[in-house]
């Protein structure tokens, strides 16, 4: 038996979709001013001894490399982490988590929502060590091909990013739109970006720029976590993309 799924489309958070055009973070960090420029240097070079790995199919020493120097999936303290004191990656905003990033393990615990995801009595937890130990090969390799399929085929795709993020900065998610080969290319190489604003006009949301079913969106006053940060701008935008309103529409 075949199920029928009405799939439309495809929305994507600050996502790390092409590791090899997204890894180059030392000079953005060093223009937010958080490191000095050895600094910027030392991540420049072990983001390039990263790509070099992932070119050559190694994907999981890269993983391994910038786990230790930056990413912190699976160690503690990082490179970044002992230069900056940043102990959180997701917003330049916050060098320690905020304790409201937290108040989903309450809701995910709640009997409404363990009988919607089927978990039954099932103990939640929060590690992710063994979950990034079976995933380290695959964290570093490229989506791209099935970003192209989509795109080629029609499905609306939406990028969003937060302009606050350190983890996956704007300018690299930019960097990754900026290499994708697929028939709109030229038009996206040409294409300028417009603003995007509340329904009422007084809040600058962010800035969009689209090209057939391809859509980005910087969201301005946010993180890695852009639902967390600003949550009704969040709502808006998705269900803007969802409607094929503004700022979807033009």
């Amino acid at each position: 038996m075949r199920v029928k799924i009405n799939f439309q489309g495809i929305a994507c958070g600050n996502g790390f979709t092409d590791p090899v055009n997204m890894l180059a973070i030392g000079e953005f960090i060093f223009g937010i001013g958080i490191i000095d420029r050895l600094t910027a240097d030392y991540l420049s070079q072990s983001s390039e001894e990263a790509r070099q790995h992932i070119r050559a199919g190694r994907t999981r020493l890269a993983y391994t490399i910038m786990d230790r120097i930056y990413i912190g999936v699976t160690t503690q303290d990082t490179f970044f982490k002992n230069t900056t004191g940043f102990e959180y990656i997701y917003n330049q905003l916050h060098h320690k988590e905020p304790q409201s990033v937290g108040r989903y393990k309450h809701f995910v615990t709640t009997v409404d929502v363990r009988r919607a995801i089927h978990v039954g009595q099932r103990k939640f937890s929060t590690s992710r060590e063994a979950v990034a130990g079976y995933f380290a090969e695959d964290f570093m390799r490229s989506a791209v091909p099935q970003f192209t399929v989509l795109l080629e085929n029609g499905y609306r795709v939406l990028v969003y990013s937060g302009q606050l993020d350190i983890a996956v900065p704007t300018t690299q998610t930019e960097n990754f739109l900026s290499q994708l080969r697929w028939s709109g290319t030229n038009l996206w190489a040409r294409a300028g970006q417009r603003q995007w604003r509340s329904s009422d006009g007084e809040k600058l949301r962010g800035y969009v720029k689209s090209v057939d079913n391809l859509h980005f969106v910087a969201v301005r006053n946010s993180g890695h976590m852009v639902p967390h940060d600003t949550p009704q701008a969040a709502f808006d935008l998705i269900s803007a993309f969802i409607d094929g309103s503004v700022p979807f529409n033009k």
